[in-house]
């Protein structure tokens, strides 16, 4: 049987799956339901006093993520040809931390990152870790450890994220360490937004040993053509990313946390019309030996209702050279690097309490061009924010 008869009859099976999920899905209990957790959640908030000349909101915020997870390699981990799976339930993220607003214009923000996995010790480091000056709605500055994001999938909150993971676009094109010392200047008028930046290309636990490496310089400009569109939002974004190269080739932990490019371009659009939506991401990425990489990705999902949502995409992924990865747990039966990739994925959310509270299950089903691999992926994940 040949991969696309494959790839058919695995789609066909998760379309069936899920349309049997979705019929419990027109009850929409939603509106009751977030009446009830509106006061648990309101607990996050520690201070709030606009008239306060100092400190106007202290909140409590972080996050948290857990995940089960089954994989089938069908190539083999040697390339063999025999079967080879994984599962395992895991801790995905965890983050705790502050956030207040002061003298007005002024967010301090800090969070840090908790190995609940292998807690020896429990603190992995600093994520969100920034004051921002914001004295108008127009503009903000922003100084300290933030997310450098950009493509489609990068420059999403994983709160926030359709796919339960990020797709190979987010695995090979974007910086996954994702938070790094800089400073950013954003903003927005009518339908135009903005951002630019400049970061450290250390991935350093606090803000030690910043700039010490190398740099990366980060441009994005977008343009919401709604009204043409009559539609919710019609945004089209281009993200720019240069990178001068390193002088060392360490790029282990809380070392350089960036990809081997030096050049990134990434042309997404995201359309939200009701219940309908589509997300794309057309990205591209020179690394300093040469080697390109392109990539393509195609989202489109249905909202239900309030509660649950329909969600599908497709990424095909191509280099030069055998440089790429398939996505996070696919790779613990994946037996190395390829040269191209295509993923197909098909979700059902489950909105409790909005982002803040969702219960996220896909299918991921990819194969490679090299018989590295070839496999199904079921993730089923609890994603908590606050």
């Amino acid at each position: 049987m040949n991969k696309m008869n494959k790839t058919t009859q695995i789609l066909g099976l998760t379309t069936a799956v899920l349309a049997a999920n979705s019929a419990f899905a027109h009850p929409d209990f939603n509106t009751d339901l977030k009446a009830d957790l509106d006061p648990i959640w309101g607990y996050a908030t520690l201070y709030k006093n606009a008239d306060n000349s100092v400190i106007q909101k202290l909140a409590f915020t972080g996050r948290l993520q857990g995940d089960y997870y089954t994989t089938e390699n069908k190539e083999g981990i040697n390339g063999d040809g025999i079967s080879d799976t994984d599962s395992d339930t895991t801790w995905r993220r965890a983050r705790v931390g502050f956030k207040a607003t002061m003298f007005n214009d002024f967010t301090v923000h800090s969070e840090a990152a908790l190995n609940l996995e292998n807690p020896e010790p429990l603190y992995g480091a600093l994520t969100d870790s920034y004051i921002a000056w914001h004295p108008t709605d127009d503009w903000k500055l922003k100084v300290g450890k933030q997310s450098a994001g950009f493509t489609l999938d990068g420059a999403t909150s994983s709160k926030k994220l359709t796919r339960i993971e990020r797709s190979l676009i987010g695995d090979n094109i974007w910086f996954k360490a994702e938070y790094f010392t800089g400073v950013t200047l954003s903003g927005g008028q009518d339908n135009w937004q903005w951002k630019g930046g400049v970061f450290s290309t250390t991935a350093a636990k606090e803000f030690d040993n910043a700039f010490d490496t190398s740099y990366f310089t980060l441009a994005s400009v977008g343009y919401d053509f709604a009204e043409a569109f009559d539609s919710d939002k019609a945004l089209l974004r281009l993200d720019y990313v240069y990178q001068d190269e390193p002088d060392t080739e360490d790029y282990s932990d809380y070392t350089i946390g960036t990809a081997k490019h030096e050049n990134v371009i990434s042309l997404s659009f995201q359309y939200d019309n009701g219940p309908k939506h589509i997300h794309t991401d057309l990205a591209y990425a020179e690394q300093f030996d040469g080697n390109d990489i392109y990539a393509l990705q195609i989202m489109p999902f249905y909202d239900l209702n309030d509660t649950f949502q329909i969600a599908t995409s497709y990424t095909h992924i191509e280099s030069d050279k055998a440089v790429l990865s398939v996505t996070k747990y696919a790779k613990n039966t994946a037996t190395g690097k390829t040269e191209s990739a295509d993923e197909f994925y098909l979700g059902l959310n489950t909105y409790l309490y909005g982002h803040k509270l969702k219960w996220q299950n896909g299918f991921s089903y990819t194969l490679t061009d090299d018989d590295k691999y070839e496999g199904l992926t079921f993730t089923s994940g609890i994603r908590i924010s606050w």
